[in-house]
């Protein structure tokens, strides 16, 4: 029921702002809300999704949407208005063309350059299409035998207990890509987060009943991500990697070789909506059309 009130809610909130600022391309992640007021309204829509696992909002979104936008690694078939592009959605924001990581945050979160220290990624589950699945299973123990190689920072989605105090972030959430681009590990329930440490360099576990095709893509041709649904699992591959030498040059060859593979994600989605916007430009006539404002 929440998240049905949520949806209405952003919905309606989306609309209003469409009918006052009359745009042109609706483009966005969040495909429900966007693709229903574009086909309110009449205009374009073009919703990017990574997640083949939310069939009721994927079915649903993939049936009004003007364009359902995938990266060639989804698994799953789109019936209609399909269109996909070699990359990540996390790379168009984590291309080095864009991103450079900041080693000051290491100081913020008293880390010295040369300690070791891994990322726990925790996940609510609330979300409509994590529905029946689980993660960790002893995410205490975990931290707890972790805490022998390096040091642990957890960044969760929901309140934990007491017990996981020490182990909490303490940074602004906006420090959180600069921060794991110099972790030893990043290992969590989150399929975006293993990504994301992946396109950084950084060795990735990620533990889920769930799947995402770029995770898999991601382990099956170029091994940045280890892919688990049961945590005993997981952990066999971890304390199997901890101990190997040099595995920060390994994993940065991995990265190097995932972007000479994959297109710059940011400077694709920028040329779809110019070419989208002058084609609105050429079919308009009206004498306030300015060229210059679409393309800025």
């Amino acid at each position: 029921l929440s998240l049905g009130k949520e949806f209405l809610t952003r919905t309606w909130k989306l609309y209003q702002i469409v009918k006052r600022e009359k745009p042109d391309v609706l483009l966005g992640c969040m495909g429900p809300s966007v693709s229903v007021v574009g086909k309110l309204t009449g205009i374009p829509t073009y919703v990017f999704y990574d997640n083949e696992s939310a069939l009721l909002v994927n079915s649903f979104v993939q049936r009004i949407a003007t364009k359902y936008i995938t990266s060639s690694s989804y698994e799953k078939k789109v019936p209609r208005n399909h269109m996909t592009y070699s990359g990540y959605q996390n790379l168009a924001y984590l291309h080095p063309t864009y991103f450079q990581p900041d080693k000051k945050v290491l100081n913020k979160a008293n880390i010295s350059p040369t300690e070791p220290f891994f990322i726990v990624r925790l996940v609510s589950f609330e979300s409509s299409h994590d529905l029946g699945v689980t993660g960790l299973s002893d995410r205490l123990g975990l931290c707890q035998r972790l805490e022998r190689y390096g040091k642990v920072i957890i960044t969760s989605e929901k309140p934990l207990p007491f017990e996981f105090d020490k182990y909490r972030l303490s940074l602004p959430p906006e420090n959180l890509h600069h921060l794991l681009a110099f972790a030893t590990m990043c290992i969590g329930e989150s399929a975006t987060l293993a990504a994301e440490a992946a396109l950084l360099g950084v060795p990735a576990i990620y533990v889920a009943s769930s799947f995402r095709g770029y995770t898999n893509e991601l382990e099956r041709e170029y091994g940045l991500v280890y892919n688990f649904k049961e945590q005993q699992e997981a952990e066999k591959k971890i304390f199997e990697l901890l101990p190997q030498k040099n595995i920060k040059k390994e994993w940065q060859k991995k990265h190097e070789k995932l972007l000479s593979d994959k297109i710059d994600v940011t400077e694709w989605m920028v040329r779809l909506v110019e070419e989208r916007v002058k084609d609105f430009i050429e079919k308009s006539s009206a004498p306030s059309t300015n060229p210059t404002r679409w393309s800025s």
